[in-house]
Formats: structure tokens, sequence, C-alpha cells
């Protein structure tokens, strides 16, 4: 995981204390962070409703986290 061709190069900007955790629970199995990372997200997918919403997360997304209007860009 995390490596080869069928990965996606991202950055990503994580809370210092999400970041910790990452390091931390990757340190401890014994694998890079970004496989850990992969890890935790296939397996979120598990947890997805219909529309693709994590079923764990009822709050709306804050307004600065909605989509951009690119289409009248």
């Amino acid at each position: 995981m995390g490596v080869g061709p069928r990965t996606t190069r991202s950055t990503v900007r994580l809370v210092a204390e999400a970041w910790e955790v990452a390091q931390t629970a990757a340190a401890a199995l014994g694998v890079s962070r970004d496989a850990y990372l992969d890890a935790v997200l296939l397996r979120e997918r598990d947890q997805l409703d219909e529309q693709g919403r994590p079923v764990w997360w009822t709050e709306d997304a804050p307004v600065s986290q909605e989509e951009l209007p690119l289409k009248n860009a």
C-alpha cells in the first residue's frame, strides 16, 4: 500500500493530533504512515451510506468545506 503504479500522489493537511495518531500507529505496526492511512481509508469504505457519506458523520459539512462553484468560473 502507498507505493506503486496504482497510487495517487496527494498532499493533505492534518491537525497535529491526527498526524500524531497516524505516526504512532504506523510506527507500532512497522509500516509507513502512508500505508497506515491507506488501510484506514480503505476500511472506511465499508462504512459509507448510499450517498457515499460515512455513517458516523452526523454533522453538516462546514460552509468552508462545501463544493466550490467551479462551473461558474
